[in-house]
């Protein structure tokens, strides 16, 4: 929607197929594997433990996706949004391994909102109502963790 490049429907359908699958549909059929053998208990993974192999499986996925579905000629934008999502997944499998759990949620909103202001510097846009709206929604998320 922002990017000024021009794209076939068909590879746009296909690409987004690609990655619906990819960072949907796998990661809900591991998840379910994961339930059925006992690695996790609920959705939720509360414990520490259980978040392990589920952020190293989608970092996994995510370095699928930028190695064989985008490429950083042609989806710029996509290449770095999805970097940045598989570095995220990655620290917070560190953070992890040093016994810190770290919301997930704000790890994601957190890097959508860097997303934003670099893809608003990059393209000169004036996306600043969204950035102000992504950091109320940020702000929102940060405080009904704490409870």
């Amino acid at each position: 929607l922002v990017s000024p490049r021009f794209f076939p429907e068909e590879v746009v359908k296909a690409k987004i197929l690609a990655v619906a699958i990819m960072t949907i549909f796998i990661p809900v059929v591991y998840f379910f594997m994961l339930k059925t053998l006992g690695k996790v208990t609920d959705h939720y993974m509360r414990e520490i433990r259980e978040r392990k192999w589920p952020l190293l499986f989608y970092a996994g996925l995510d370095f699928v996706v930028l190695k064989y579905v985008l490429n950083v000629f042609d989806y710029p934008e996509l290449y770095y949004f999805f970097l940045g999502i598989m570095i995220s997944a990655l620290l917070d499998l560190l953070l992890l391994f040093l016994k810190l759990k770290a919301s997930l949620h704000m790890t994601g909103l957190g890097g959508l909102m860097i997303f934003l202001i670099f893809l608003s510097i990059h393209f000169n846009l004036n996306l600043i109502y969204t950035v102000s709206f992504l950091l109320a929604i940020t702000g929102l998320t940060a405080s009904s963790r704490l409870y």
